[in-house]
């Protein structure tokens, strides 16, 4: 039994190790979410988003409009081009930090989507990936906040 809690004592200190320094413990960490990750998922978004949209303007020979869309697309990119200078660390967010930047998100992608086909367009799915991020890193009460971003009768950007 001795070698059970040796081995459970080693675990939340090899835990502890991967905490930010000035966190109290592992349980100060749930709730909130990393700076880090959510730079690189809006990096993918980024560059996934420009793919596309080169994609159905040049090859599949769409009219859309070009200069609007990287435009929107660009307001991600500087979003984390500020964020990686301010904040240079490792950062846990407060809720309240990371549900300004997922609201952001969902507020870009509800822009872009428009600019694209609205209500038509085969991405308005992509709509949910900001909810996912805040439902599974943040506290219910920040999850519900980004949810009702998206209700279409209080973000007019996702009627058109």
């Amino acid at each position: 039994m001795d070698d059970v809690t040796v081995n459970r004592e080693g675990f939340e200190q090899a835990l502890y190790s991967l905490l930010p320094t000035g966190l109290a413990g592992v349980d100060a960490a749930r709730g909130r979410a990393r700076l880090r990750t959510l730079v690189t998922l809006r990096w993918l978004a980024v560059a996934g988003q420009t793919a596309a949209v080169v994609f159905v303007q040049f090859i599949l020979g769409f009219d859309l409009p070009l200069g609007l869309c990287l435009t929107v697309i660009a307001a991600s990119a500087w979003l984390n081009v500020f964020l990686s200078f301010a904040m240079r660390e490792q950062v846990l967010l407060k809720g309240w930090e990371a549900t300004l930047q997922l609201a952001f998100d969902t507020v870009q992608l509800a822009m872009l989507i428009t600019l694209t086909g609205g209500l038509a367009n085969p991405f308005l799915l992509f709509l949910l990936a900001p909810v996912t991020v805040a439902a599974t890193s943040l506290r219910p009460r920040f999850s519900v906040i980004i949810s009702l971003a998206q209700r279409p009768d209080i973000h007019p950007a996702a009627t058109v």
